[in-house]
């Protein structure tokens, strides 16, 4: 479908519903390869980036996946013919860039397990990814059509979730080294 709606998209039919979304559609595979060439780059320098680094990619994964929740909304005003196209890219993009999302997170973790110490700020950080992976585990996972929510991303997204909970565990407090009268 990728190739056919670029075609004949129409700017100035703006109002018709169909074209919105595709308008949205093309928006959202080009957001998508941004957010999922972002999270490659984290997934190969992970044990060359900040702490920074990783928490902005998570961060920007997040605004991607609200983006989709956008086009998901307004798939409502569609005919059903092209509901199901449209939502089966949406699908496609969001499944695509959360698996390197996922594939990032395990990168970064096993890399920063390793270091050992883990600062004690990081645990908020670690906290909140958690929480929106359980929450997309639970509440997006299930709406999406069984085909696309492969085996191989479940277990990726239980691997990166223990994880993420053994490094909340290891969080230690910092060390206060300001002189002392």
């Amino acid at each position: 479908m990728s190739g056919v709606y670029r075609n004949y998209l129409d700017p100035r039919k703006g109002s018709d519903p169909t074209n919105e979304a595709l308008r949205l559609l093309q928006v959202l595979e080009q957001r998508g390869r941004q957010a999922a060439d972002a999270a490659h780059v984290t997934y190969e320098r992970a044990v060359l980036i900040s702490f920074a680094e990783y928490a902005e990619s998570f961060r920007s994964m997040q605004e991607f996946l609200s983006f989709c929740e956008v086009i998901e909304g307004r798939l409502e005003d569609l005919d059903e013919a092209t509901r199901g196209l449209v939502a089966g890219e949406v699908n496609g993009v969001k499944m695509r860039s959360y698996g390197a999302l996922l594939k990032a997170m395990g990168a970064y973790l096993v890399w920063i397990d390793k270091r050992g110490m883990v600062n004690y700020f990081a645990q908020a950080v670690f906290l909140n990814q958690l929480n929106a992976l359980e929450y997309f585990r639970e509440f997006e996972l299930p709406k999406l059509p069984p085909e696309v929510v492969t085996p191989s991303i479940l277990e990726l997204q239980a691997e990166v979730e223990s994880r993420l909970k053994q490094m909340i565990d290891r969080s230690i407090d910092v060390p206060d080294f300001r002189y002392e009268e």
